[in-house]
């Protein structure tokens, strides 16, 4: 529905520009490797190319392993940027695992996601998508994972992990859960007074979340992560104009950016990062927005 149009990536007179934007910059979300797929870059290039870039940080995340130990000896090899690492609640993990965000946490994981490749949301959508080669062989389940009872409230362990995550303080993201769920999760978030709920790529056709939902379930205090992907080709092509507008109409202080990048048929994450910044600046973000939402917003949500 939604395709994407020709962008002009890298003109000559902003790539300093956009050098300097990237500095201090924090990517919340990056596949790499080691990992069950082959990825872009191994977790070690990947930090040494955010280094280079004068990133802050990275957030590298598997759907299906915990990654706070290859960040934690990547960060000793790799000096003068943050890697953190995270747990994806997959069925490889155990799904909604306790032990496993326990685990996580105590390895110094900063993000927990929700199900994503593992996900009902994520299978449902999968079949009824042709052509996709990436995310629906990753699928890890037949029927998927839900969030919910039967009666529409959240299961008791999903209640345990929102607990857990805010005694942690790290970050909750709703990986590829389906719309629906993550309001019934948003609402008693907010009832916990828990603040660092991220809503995971909404322009992503598993994970399309309209606009007015947006809006409504921002006044729980959520944080809605943008990311490249799904402009790209394997992605689903969308066009950059849909997640502009869902900035400007839902808010900056909210929205984060990240790539969501590290396939193998995709840009490398720094790269990728950079086109993403050129195309908010040729459409009227303000550098003083990008920076709030690739710096300010990320580095609180870490404590960093």
């Amino acid at each position: 529905m939604h395709k994407k149009k020709e962008t002009q990536y890298f003109t000559e007179d902003k790539m300093s520009q956009i050098d300097d934007i990237l500095m201090g910059a924090v990517d919340l979300h990056i596949h790499c490797g080691p990992d069950t797929i082959k990825r872009k870059l191994d977790v070690i290039s990947l930090a040494k190319k955010a280094k280079d870039a004068k990133m802050k940080g990275v957030v590298v995340k598997s759907h299906a392993l915990i990654t706070s130990q290859i960040a934690e000896v990547t960060q000793k090899i790799v000096k003068d940027i943050s890697v953190f690492g995270a747990v994806t609640l997959n069925e490889s993990v155990g799904g909604l695992n306790l032990e496993a965000v326990k685990a996580g946490v105590a390895t110094g994981a900063k993000v927990i996601w929700l199900p994503t490749v593992s996900a009902k949301n994520h299978i449902e959508k999968m079949k009824k998508r042709e052509g996709d080669t990436h995310l629906g062989k990753l699928s890890q389940a037949t029927k998927g994972i839900t969030i919910l009872n039967k009666n529409g409230s959240l299961k008791k362990e999903v209640i345990k992990i929102i607990e857990m995550v805010k005694e942690a303080d790290v970050i909750l993201g709703t990986g590829h859960i389906s719309p629906f769920e993550t309001e019934v999760l948003a609402i008693e978030a907010n009832k916990m007074d828990f603040k660092k709920m991220v809503v995971t790529h909404p322009e992503l056709y598993i994970t399309w979340m309209d606009k007015e939902i947006q809006k409504k379930i921002k006044d729980y205090g959520v944080y809605f992560e943008r990311t490249f992907y799904p402009i790209t080709k394997i992605g689903g092509s969308l066009d950059p104009l849909v997640i502009i507008k869902n900035i400007k109409e839902v808010g900056v202080k909210n929205t984060i950016l990240s790539t969501d990048l590290g396939q193998i048929d995709n840009p490398d994450p720094i790269e990728g990062f950079k086109e993403f910044i050129e195309i908010l600046l040729n459409n009227g973000i303000t550098i003083d927005e990008i920076e709030i939402m690739i710096k300010e917003n990320p580095k609180r949500l870490l404590n960093i």
